[in-house]
Formats: structure tokens, sequence, C-alpha cells
């Protein structure tokens, strides 16, 4: 073991001396993360005889990989701290290098999900490692909590989302662990010029340590994992030897990396007997260089197993909680322990600290530990006992929901708090979870084993845990003993999951999606991705399902959030068109100092402290402006961020009196009132008022947001003490300094006269910004004021995105024709196409005008891409009986056509109507997924052999029926017929669309062509036919081609030709394609995307099991760049927003992303989603959730956006949201 204890003093003295031996390097932009953002730092010319010291800031001691005599870059995973920058000094002998690492934290928002590409293999009871890179290595895993393990190994690479199996270095099949194992520890011992396996250099490697066998065993192995720099090669090494082995066999323990390259392994659960639970207290040490297990000459106090080891910001390494031994003589149940230990890693010695908060009432194993930016480590949730039991009518081992935290300065722990003061606790309680620290400062808590009771005391419940809790800490008004916090609104997810892995993960260019300037230079681009873990209570069914949590942006402007439809958008889709909108009202946060007023007197020797916050906890960069001329009061620093200390001073002792500060943003694209400071320089302090809120008042100047109340309060001179001894009915004074804009309780009130026991009403007019000044009538009490800001809706302009903005857009995969303002608050962007390699979202500026001073002002709207269909959203549903508890028998009729239609109105339903044998029957349901469609089919017309649906609103809404050579317009409600049109012969197909804004149907007439009727809703409409060749049934609509506006007509002859007629334009000729011999079934216009570097009109057409595309500006076929192998022969086809829904039978339904099919390869496959099953949720009377699933049977598909519907043999109709 080789620990160095580095004198201070001497490496001032050296750095003094060696500054000319001192490599400095360009800064690395990372975020403040509990997974570590990988740093690699050039140590080619360091004196490599000596041993390496790593210091962050001024933290010595710091954690690092090994290195040996060839190594050349050394990787290191800072901890979060607050603070901009830090400076990382790496110290070998007589020289140095340094690398200035930017934390930068994501933009605040919103917490969404979206599902990934499947895993390679189901897994839980893996590790997730992060390299170099950022990508994330998951090694082993199990079948069961404690059975069957496997040795798979495979690679997720956040640049494209996507799990890659390791491969052997000649790529020719699988690499994977020379011990199949789970519940072991994994470490990133970095990058080596020298592998010790076969595999060529430079590498990266990860130690694997213990874990149990797929024969169950404990394991005491250990090897180390070899992936070839920037590759998915490499292999696993077992090492050999008495001395490369644990001395301890192990599962359930953690790893900690030492200062000087060397792995701590400490505690777990050894082997089980009759007189031990088999809790450890061994602590072994890893010696990377020569690979062998060595003594650590420490031994815990508490044997734990399923503890927690944070490696604190010093260095030193905390260890919480964890199961124990009940007793040694005797074997236990494992009750968790309350105890906790510090570990000194510059000596390698061990001490008890502080016991967890009220001693064994909150002792936690199974529990996670989470450090935040300020040192803080959170603990959260776990469990009292290894197992959960019966003792007496008590159910033992239930999850806990408990939250604390340790605070390194004096080593104790404490309970979190909520804003109401009581102590905060999750809302599921949890263990065996995950907990992640998000670059905003939030925590993000995910998935675990919820027990709890059942309907009896004698029962129990194990439910593993679907949803996301985000815990807010308020670390700028943290003090010693108290941390309060609150929590932002659970995430749903799409599996329950225990022991789930979870890290940040980052693009390579870690401002990509950051569109604005001043974006780019102050946040980075991330997202949480989240793997693996069990699906089932009892600890089996490891799923492979992976999801990427995204921050969408919750900028707001003037109180207005900007929202676009949809919410996200799937890789390669297309849109015709993408709305931008602008919220309701919210009030503007603010700016916030406490107290509202300091003193300068004598008492503090003219000089004050405070900190600065926000009223909605964002960290944002702040400067001051002081009404001095003079420049007497300073205010330092200059520039601060949220929650630093802040100095004001008297610079002239001569001055005397009261002056302002105020405190605002330093961007001003950040919206925020800004807080007002009083600032009373005189040899006395004096008490003042204070309001209630304490910040500035945001209005709108609609209601009901219109209006606020505010009360005061007298504080004592230094703001720490109300002043009761004021009297209540001490005469105040209110004044509104600009009347126009604001009103004191009615028209033309601009002055009030009250007490302090009155609540003054504040009404806002219009739109502007003002203050309200109070004054009280009791002597020495200082007076106060207080900004407020009323708001109206800004605007936007003619052009809300700028050239500049669009063409960065385009280099980021995102392609926009032209954007449309629709209304003062609404725009359009049209012809939207968003490429098949994004991840990270887009964040978007756009222009404003400001509602108070029509100024331009900037906000943001996020584009959010998914790699495929949110399983959330999609679930199929199908008809269920009223109670819920099973399907639906299907009808004694099989439907020949289906449509629906989803209204504007939000009051009005979505329906679905089925045409069947004996007549037409429609469905309502409701538009939230997780409503079970408990409706009843309800006959509206015995109209009979329909054979194409379409749903519009004229009124109210209407159904548009095919019928032989009839179509045939119903009301929906009632389902009495309207009107009835003649076709020039028998209908094969019908699509609806507008002219002059009034309804139209184009229907396909076999050898008759194609006929044009409009207005549908006459009783004698115009009937237009066109004549084409062949026998036309096939048929789509596009209402522009090659920037042409019509109504263009695409049809297929049934033989070998595709032809294109625009209907508004009788003479026009008709253009032909040949599908060269292709036999089509079905077609659908797939969007406007780019092949061979130009933006051209796609065609998607079926064969029996095959998709082709067409270009509708060419005339040519496009080749498809994925063989899709479609087994199952295609019996319909449907195209929305870019993606293609294929009905294959009883095999269900895919979707292809068109953007894909155009540019797949083997990493970007077309495929985005599979609906097989209709799945039901069952909760039986125990509490027990159960699922129940019938095969998703699909011949026919219509498209009813967002939802997609499916009809087939014993599955009268399925829907499902498509659309975010």
């Amino acid at each position: 073991m080789n620990i160095q204890i580095i004198n201070k003093s001497l490496i001032i003295v050296f750095c003094i001396f060696l500054f000319n031996q001192t490599r400095l390097y360009a800064a690395d932009f990372i975020v403040p993360n509990s997974s570590g953002e990988p740093v690699v730092i050039d140590i080619a010319n360091l004196n490599l005889i000596s041993d390496i010291d790593v210091t962050i800031a001024d933290f010595p001691n710091q954690p690092r990989p090994y290195r040996d005599s060839n190594t050349k870059s050394l990787v290191v995973f800072p901890p979060p701290f607050s603070g901009p920058e830090k400076t990382i000094v790496v110290r070998a002998g007589s020289s140095t290098v340094s690398k200035t690492i930017s934390y930068r934290p994501s933009l605040n928002g919103v917490l969404r999900n979206s599902l990934l590409p499947s895993l390679v293999k189901a897994r839980a009871g893996n590790t997730a490692t992060k390299i170099s890179d950022g990508r994330v290595v998951l090694i082993g895993g199990s079948k069961g909590i404690a059975e069957s393990s496997f040795d798979s190994i495979e690679i997720f690479n956040p640049e494209n989302g996507r799990s890659t199996a390791l491969k052997t270095p000649n790529e020719k099949k699988e690499s994977g662990l020379k011990v199949s194992r789970s519940q072991h520890s994994a470490t990133y011992l970095g990058i080596t010029e020298d592998p010790i396996g076969m595999v060529i250099g430079p590498v990266e490697q990860v130690l694997i340590v213990g874990g149990f066998s797929e024969e169950g065993l404990l394991e005491s192995s250990i090897e180390i994992v070899e992936i070839k720099v920037g590759t998915n090669t490499g292999t696993s090494t077992l090492l050999t030897g008495n001395k490369s082995k644990l001395k301890k066999a192990r599962i359930f323990h953690s790893a900690n990396l030492l200062p000087n390259g060397e792995v701590l392994i400490i505690g777990g659960q050894g082997r089980i007997n009759m007189t031990n639970f088999g809790a450890l207290n061994s602590v072994e040490l890893f010696d990377p260089i020569s690979k062998s297990v060595l003594p650590s000459e420490i031994t815990l106090n508490t044997p734990r197993l399923l503890h927690t080891s944070t490696t604190l910001q010093n260095g030193n390494i905390l260890i919480v909680g964890g199961f124990t031994n009940e007793k040694q003589s005797e074997f236990g149940i494992g009750p968790a322990t309350e105890t906790t230990e510090l570990i000194d890693v510059t000596n390698l010695s061990i001490k008890k600290t502080g016991l967890l908060f009220n001693g064994e009432n909150d002792a936690v194993g199974g529990h996670t530990a989470t450090l935040l930016t300020n040192g803080l480590v959170l603990i959260i949730g776990g469990s009292s006992d290894f197992f959960t039991r019966r003792e007496g009518d008590q159910i033992e081992g239930l999850s806990k929901g408990v939250l604390q935290f340790y605070n390194p300065a004096n080593e104790s722990f404490n309970l979190i708090t909520n804003k109401s003061g009581g102590n905060l606790v999750l809302q599921n309680t949890r263990f065996l979870h995950s907990s992640v620290l998000l670059p905003n400062g939030n925590i993000a808590v995910i998935g675990g084993l919820n027990i709890k009771a059942g309907t009896s005391t004698s029962t129990f419940i194990s439910t593993p845990v679907t949803t996301i809790e985000v815990l807010n800490p308020d670390l700028n008004s943290f003090s010693g003993s108290k941390l309060v916090a609150d929590q932002a609104p659970s995430l749903e997810t799409l599996t329950g999951r225990i022991l789930p892995t979870a890290a940040i993960v980052t693009p390579k260019n870690k401002t990509l999606g950051l569109l604005s300037a001043s974006d780019s230079s102050s946040f980075l681009n991330s997202a949480l991705y989240i793997s693996g873990g069990f699906t089932n209570g009892i600890g089996k069914l490891p799923t492979k399902i992976s999801e990427l949590v995204q921050i969408e942006s919750n900028d707001t402007v003037e109180g207005r959030k900007i929202s676009v439809s949809p919410e996200a958008f799937i890789q390669g889709s297309y849109l015709s068109q993408l709305l931008v909108s602008l919220d309701d009202f919210t009030k503007v946060p603010s700016i916030l100092v406490e107290p509202q007023t300091v003193n300068l007197s004598s008492s503090n020797s003219f000089v004050a402290n405070l900190k600065v916050l926000t009223t909605n906890n964002e960290n944002i960069l702040l400067k001051s402006q002081v009404n001095d001329p003079n420049g007497s009061i300073v205010v330092s620093p200059s520039l601060f961020q949220v929650g630093e200390d802040v100095t004001i001073i008297r610079k002239d002792g001569t001055v005397q009196g009261e002056f302002e500060v105020i405190f605002l943003p330093a961007d001003t694209k950040d919206d925020f009132i800004p807080a007002k400071l009083k600032v009373n320089v005189s040899d006395s302090a004096k008490p003042f008022l204070s309001s209630v809120p304490a910040f500035g008042v945001s209005l709108s100047n609609q209601a009901p947001d219109n209006t606020e109340m505010i009360q005061l309060k007298v504080f004592s001179q230094d703001g720490k003490t109300e002043l009761t001894s004021v009297p209540s009915n001490t005469q105040v004074v209110a004044t509104v300094e600009n009347p126009a804009l604001l009103n004191l309780g009615g028209t033309g009130i601009s002055s009030v006269t009250g007490t302090l026991a009155t609540q003054f009403t504040l009404n806002a007019i219009k739109p502007g910004s003002t203050n309200i000044n109070f004054s009280i009538s009791f002597p020495d009490v200082l007076s106060l004021s207080v900004p407020t800001e009323i708001t109206g809706t800004p605007t936007f302009p003619t052009t809300p995105i700028s050239s500049t903005t669009l063409a960065l857009l385009s280099a980021n995969g995102a392609e926009i024709s032209t954007v449309n303002r629709l209304t003062p608050i609404s725009f359009s962007a049209e012809d939207f196409r968003l490429s098949s390699n994004n991840l990270f979202p887009l964040y978007v500026p756009v222009d404003l005008q400001s509602s108070v001073d029509s100024s331009t002002i900037t906000g943001l709207f996020t584009i959010r891409p998914v790699f495929g269909i949110d399983l959330l959203t999609t679930t199929p549903r199908t008809p269920v009986n009223g109670r819920g508890d099973h399907f639906r028998a299907p009808l004694s009729v099989e439907p020949s056509a289906i449509g629906g239609f989803v209204s504007s109105n939000l009051d009005i339903s979505p329906v679905a109507v089925i045409a069947s044998s004996d007549g037409l029957r429609t469905l309502e349901f409701d538009e939230e997924v997780t409503k079970n469609l408990d409706g009843q089919f309800n006959m509206i017309n015995s109209l009979s052999d329909v054979t194409s649906l379409q749903l519009f609103e004229f009124g109210r809404t209407k159904i548009a029926a095919l019928k032989d050579s009839k179509v045939i317009v119903l009301d929906q409600e009632s389902g009495d017929v309207e009107t009835s049109s003649s076709l020039s012969a028998n209908g094969f197909e019908m699509k609806l669309t507008k002219i002059d804004n009034q309804n139209a149907a184009v229907v396909s007439v076999g050898q008759k062509g194609v006929d044009l009727i409009f207005p549908i809703t006459d009783d004698e409409p115009r009937i237009v036919n066109f004549e084409l060749p062949g026998i036309t049934k096939n048929i789509t609509l596009v209402e522009k081609l090659g920037g042409q506006a019509g109504l263009f007509a695409v049809v297929y002859d049934g033989n070998e030709t595709i032809s294109i007629v625009n209907l508004l334009d009788i003479n026009a000729s008709v253009q032909t394609i040949s599908t060269e011999g292709e036999k089509i079934s079905m077609i659908d216009f797939a969007g406007r995307y780019t092949v061979n570097g130009k933006v051209t009109d796609l065609l998607v057409a079926s064969t029996q099991r095959d998709v082709l595309l067409f270009d509708l500006n060419s005339f040519t076929s496009v080749p498809v760049d994925e063989e899709l192998n479609i087994k199952s022969k295609i019996e319909d086809l449907v195209v929305i927003d870019g993606i293609a829904y294929l009905a294959l039978g009883e095999n269900g339904i895919i979707a292809l992303s068109i953007g894909a099919l155009l540019n797949a390869n083997d990493e970007i496959p077309a495929q985005v989603a599979a609906f097989k099953k209709n799945t039901l949720n069952v909760v039986k009377s125990n509490g027990k959730r159960t699922t129940v699933s019938k095969p998703l049977n699909a011949k026919i598909l219509a498209n009813s956006k967002p939802f997609l519907l499916s009809s087939g043999e014993g599955n009268d109709i399925t829907i499902i949201r498509v659309t975010p």
C-alpha cells in the first residue's frame, strides 16, 4: 500500500518553483452529477517515476484510476461541486499538469421520459460504469435477485441511444465475463497502453469483484474487463493465483477508488450459516499495479451489506447503514443498522461517526446516498430489515420513505424538512432503488421495491415502483442542521424496476441543441439514462427496457410558457405542421433578498452579509445596481450566482443616509422580477418594514391573476426577529408610484391608509413596472418599496424564428421549410423534419414583443426527440367489461371498415366508428390513455357493407361512408343520413379533404379513375371525374407537391403504374411512376424528406411483405436502406407524422420511421415500435396488481390523429395513442 501524505506548504513551494514545468490545458465543461463526468488529462510529460496526487479546488487526495509507467492519459471523475469553475492539479514529483473544469448546469425544466432501443439482454443486478468517452458499460446481471447470473457485457452510447454487445477483438462474436456474475462491483481503472488481455491498447479497464456465479455460489474471483478505446471490442481477463482473489467471497458489497489508485472493497454478504446472517466487516484492498488483493489493515466496526459507501468531496469515504447480523451467535433476520463510519483516505483509518437520525427508528439498508454540490449527502429510502415478515399482528421490513442528510462539517445526520416545517418523506416508500443528482441540483429517485401492508395486517404487497420522484433541496438557505426541500411532480416511467441502473449522460458536443448563444455559454445538454432492473416484486423478470429522461424547458416569458404540439418528435419523422403557442399566465418568478433592508452601522462595522435567492430556486447569474452616483456603497462580488455570499460595505466613512440596491439577472433573457434592498447607513441601526410575501409582486392584467394581497411586518435592526412590540393598529400608508398601471382596491385609488393588520389589495390595470411604497407612523422604523410587474400577453412578431436559428436547427438535424404566424400568440413551422439520429433536445429561441414596453424579448421552446413511440401513452386499449377486470367478448360480426375523430373541442369525447355487415356502431372513449374502454357500442344505423369510413366536423361530427357507388354522410350522434352522392362507379377507397374551406371527398372508382365530390354536405354536390389508366383502387392525397399548391391525387392502377393528377386543374397532365413490376397493395403520403441532398415529397407503398418508397417530384423509386424481413402479410398501411404503421394480422402492428428507412444502418433501425398485445391492468380485491393480455390482431388501420385505430379478427377495435 502506498498512500502519500503531502505537506500543503511544500506543494505551494513546489508549484512556485516549478511554474515553468506546469502544463495548463483548456477547460472541460461538465455537468455536476453523482455519476461523474469523465475528464481526460494528458499526463505524458509528467514524471511518472513518482506517484500521482490529484487535487480539485481546495481538496487534495482525490480518487483517481491507477497508472503505470506507460500511462499517457489520466481519467478523473470530479465530484459535484458548487461554483462554476474548479482547477484539477495532477502532481507527480517535480511536475504538474493543470486543467480547469467548468461546472455548468442543465436548463431548468420539466423531466420527460421516453423509450430507448432495448438492451441486448434483459438484465438486473448488473453494474453500470461510465468510461472516458461518456459511454456506459453494463456488465453481468442475473435472471433473479439471487439466481441465474450471466456473463453478458454491453455498452450504451449516448450519441445514438443504443446498446451494443461487447465484441471480441476480431469482432466475430460477443465478448463476456470469464465468470458469470451478479451483485458484484465494478470500478473504473482508467486507460492503459499495456493491456493484460488479448487486445491491443490503449484500453479502458474496469475492475470486476465478487458477486454470485451462475450456480448461485459466492465469488471471490476478480477479473478485469478491457475495452479498446473508442470501440465496442474488448475482452475480460480472470486474475489467477491466490493473491488475486478476495479472502472473503461476497455480494452486496461496495467498492471505492482511493487517491493512490487502489480499490477498497467494503463489507457485503459472505457465506450464510446457522450462526451468522453473513454480513461482513471485512475490508480488502486491490492493488491494480500488482493485480493482487492486500490486507487493508482496517475492518468495519459493524458488519453490513447493502450499505452505501460515498466518496466525499475531500476524498474520504462515508459508510452508511446496511443490513447486519442480528446476533453473532445465531442466524437472524438481518435488521438494518443505524451506525455509520468514516474512512480517512490519507492514512486509511476508520472511525465511527454519527448515528442515523433518531437511532434505530431510522436504521436503513438498501437505501441510496447521493452527494450534493455543497458536500452534503442525502440518504434516501431503504428498509429496516432484509426480510419482510410478520411479527404478531405487525408486518416488519416494510420499505421506508425517510429522507436524511449527512453534514460533513459536523459529521451529523438530520431529517430533511419541507417548506411547512414538517419532515419530508418520499411519496412512495422504496428500497433497492437508485438516486442520481441531476445537473440542475435536483435529485431523481428511480424505481425500487415498495413493500406495504396489504388489506390485513397478516399480508403485505411487494411492488416495483414505476415512478421517478424529484427532490429539490434548497442549498442556498441551508444552515448546519436544517435542510429544506420540496418535491416536483412524480414522473411515471415505462416499467417498475428493482435495482435499476441510472447515470447522467451527455453528447460529445455538450452544448449540442442549445441554439441561443447565451444558453450555449451557460448550460450543457444532458439526460438521465435508466436501464435494467427486476420487474417482479419477488426479484425476478429482468427487463430489456431502457429509458432516457430529458429536460423540457419550462422557460417563461412574462409569465407564459411557450408550448409546442406535439410534445415530442420521433426520430426520422415528418410533420406537415408543428404548432407553437403561448400558455396561460403563471406568476413571473422573483429575485428574493432577505432581509429586505440592511443596516450599515457601527454595530456591524458598516459591513453586511446576505444571500440573494430566487423564488423558483433557479440558479442564475445575478448582478447589482446601486443608486449611489458617488460609489460609496459597494456590493461584492459584482457578478454572483444565486445563493453565494454577498457583501455590502460603506467605502466612504463620511457617507450616511438611505440607499437602494437592485438585484437583477445578469442575462436580460432571464425573466425575473428584480429585488429591491434598502441600505440604511447611519451610526445607529433602525428597525424596518418587511412585506408578506417578502419579494416582488407578479400580476397579469387579466382576471383572475390581476389581484394580490400584501401585509406588513416590522423587523428588528438585524432582520432576525419580528418586533411584536409595535402595535398592530399602527398607521401604515401604501402608495403606488404609477397609478395608471396599478391601483389599491379601486379605480383611481393610488394611496391607502391602513394599519399593520391591513391586507392591502393590489389591482392590476395594464402592463408595466412600478413600485408600491409603504411608510409607517412609528418612530425610527424604515419605509419599504416593493417592485411590482404587471404583464399582459406578449405576442409573436411576423418572423418569430430568425434565419440564424433556422440554420442552427438544420445543422442540428431539424429542418423547417417556412414559419407562419397564425395569431398574435401562435405560429406554425411548416414541413418539419427531424433526422433519424437526434437524441438530445433542441432548445429553440424565439422572438416576442413585450406586453410591458413593446421591446423584443426572447423565449424558448423545446423540440424533444424520442427514439420510438412512448410505451406509457401507446398501451393498446380495447373494450373491457364495466368492472374493468377482463376483456369484453368481440362482436359476432367482423368489421369491414373503421374510422375515428378527435374534436378540437375538449368537451367532446373522441369517437370511433365500426362498419360491419349489420350496420354502423360508434364508441366514445376517453382521451386519457390510462382510462379503460368500458363504454358500450352504440348501433346508430343499419347501413351495411361499408368499405371505407372517414369522419369530419361540420357543426357536429359527421361520418362519410363509402358503400358501393355512393358516398353517404350521416350524423355521428343520431345516425341520420344527411346526404347521399352517386359516383361514376363502385368505389374502393375514399379520402376527405377541403376545397375553399368546404368538405370534399376523393374516391377511387376502378376503371373510371377518380371522382372528386364537393361539398359532400350539400344535397347536390359537384362531382368531377378524372379518368386514369388502369383500375384505380389505392389512393392518397397531397396538398402541395414540389412547392406547387393544389390538391394532388396519387393513385395506383393495380398493375405497375402510380399516377399523379392535380384535381384543381382539369387541364394538368397526368404524371406517372413505374413500380418496376412491384405489386402494391397500399399507399400513403410519407411527407417531405431529404433525398440525395434535395428535399422532396415521398410516397410510401407496401407489397405483401415489403415497403417501397417513391419520389413524387422526380417520379422515381427511392432505395430503402434496410432489409426489413417482414414475415407476415401486410394487411394495411397508414402514415402518421412520418411513421408508417403496418397491420400484420395476428402478428399485430409494427411502426417504421420513414427517415430511418432512408438512412438506416446497424445502429439506427427503422422499426421504432411493435404492438402485439392488448393489455389490461387489474387491481385485485387484496390490493395486488396484475396484468392480463390478449393478442392484437390487426387487419384494418385508421388515422385518427393523435390515435391509431386498428381492427382485426376477434379484435373489434384497438385504440393506440401514437402522437406524444
